[in-house]
């Protein structure tokens, strides 16, 4: 793990190779598709402080979409105490299976519609050891729902690995070129999720502008960092605990949200203490009207691997990763489990705007204060990225250190 840029990066995609990179998409937004938003919000503000609880002094770049979209897959095939399990951790227990589906693939439908000078692709797949049996119903709901194809390969064979990272490569615009380094002799079939994001600031920075300036680490120490400056109208809010401004990108349907601890604030503990009512209080904030307002940002690159068993099953999910978990909605004859929850995320935030990308696979297994306010993000600070209408969480992110 790169010690470049630190901090922890949520993102929330959902299904199917799409893009909104064209025209954008005549959908509407309903309450189903909303609330089915906001359970993803609720799972986000869970794994985040879960994972960052773990890793307080690391970087960590996480895309809690991602991973809720590869489970969600998975989850179409879980019966029983692993299915009630599962359906908790990811907010479902209120809602049927078909509901859950259709209002993912609806959402999924309306983003990636969203704002056409956004490119949001979102790409899920299946791959099963061709000496495995996979239940029809299984492959065609996630194919229907989640756009995910399907396909079987010789799990012993080692050129299978180069296949399954070829294809998380090519959906991640070659930002993520592999997600597992070898298939162990228990994984029966991974679930895969892959997502690509680019978009420009509405309100690109001024190359000309970005200056050296120092940024005060976590651990105590100062480094040199690329600060982009601009002076420009944004939404912006400020209490005693924080300041929060909101980045827009494209037609501003998408947004980076950047939040600032203040001074002499633990970041960790300031994490650890977020909560669903507090996430929405501050968003809605930031609906009132833009001010004008001085932001000062690090350029950065910054990519993180994970396997997110401990966390999930911290959550809650214990159950599918147990060797009697219940998953044969799969296949009949059971003893699949969760072997592994692989996450590799990236992200590049320039002058121009950001580009990232995330993976998620399942491995199943067998048994001076001036006038106007200024923001200096010069000390450990947060940020995520969001769509305006349904307020879908795509990022979330921890700058602990920052290098080019």
């Amino acid at each position: 793990m790169k010690r470049a840029t630190t901090f922890i990066f949520m993102l929330f995609f959902l299904f199917g190779i799409w893009s909104c990179s064209g025209p954008e998409a005549d959908v509407e937004i309903t309450a189903l598709e909303k609330s089915v938003a906001a359970r993803g919000n609720t799972f986000a503000l869970e794994i985040f402080p879960a994972l960052n609880a773990l890793q307080e002094d690391e970087n960590i770049l996480i895309s809690p979409f991602s991973i809720s979209t590869a489970l969600s897959m998975t989850y179409n095939g879980a019966r029983g105490e692993t299915q009630t399990a599962m359906a908790e951790v990811l907010g479902f227990s209120d809602m049927s299976v078909d509901d859950v589906n259709l209002a993912y693939k609806n959402l999924t439908d309306y983003l990636t519609g969203a704002d056409d000078r956004v490119t949001l692709d979102i790409a899920n797949s299946i791959w099963a050891d061709d000496g495995f049996a996979v239940d029809s119903a299984f492959i065609a709901v996630n194919r229907d729902y989640y756009n995910a194809e399907s396909n079987t390969l010789d799990f012993g064979n080692p050129a299978s690995v180069n296949t399954i990272n070829q294809w998380v490569s090519n959906n991640t615009n070659q930002k993520i070129e592999s997600i597992i380094d070898a298939i162990p002799p228990e994984a029966v079939m991974y679930l895969i999720n892959a997502l690509y994001f680019k978009a420009a600031w509405t309100w690109e920075f001024d190359p000309d502008l970005t200056a050296d300036w120092p940024f005060y680490r976590y651990d105590g120490g100062t480094e040199t960092v690329r600060m982009m400056s601009q002076l420009a109208e944004f939404y912006y809010y400020q209490n005693e605990d924080m300041q929060i401004v909101d980045l827009p990108y494209g037609d501003e349907k998408f947004s980076m949200t950047l939040i600032l601890p203040a001074s002499g604030t633990d970041i960790n503990g300031f994490i650890a203490d977020i909560t669903q009512s507090e996430w929405g209080s501050w968003m809605d904030s930031l609906s009132t009207e833009k001010t004008q307002v001085a932001v000062r940002l690090p350029r950065f690159t910054f990519e993180y691997k994970e396997t997110l068993n401990d966390v999930l099953i911290a959550l809650g999910m214990g159950p599918a990763f147990a060797m009697n978990a219940d998953f044969t909605g799969i296949n009949p004859f059971g003893g699949l489990y969760i072997n592994r929850v692989l996450h590799k995320t990236f992200i590049e935030v320039n002058e121009e705007g950001t580009e990232a990308a995330a993976v998620t696979a399942v491995e199943v297994g067998y048994v001076s204060v001036p006038a106007y306010p200024q923001i200096v993000l010069n000390r450990p600070f947060l940020f995520a990225i969001r769509e305006q209408e349904s307020g879908t969480i795509f990022f979330m992110g921890k700058v602990l250190y920052v290098e080019d």
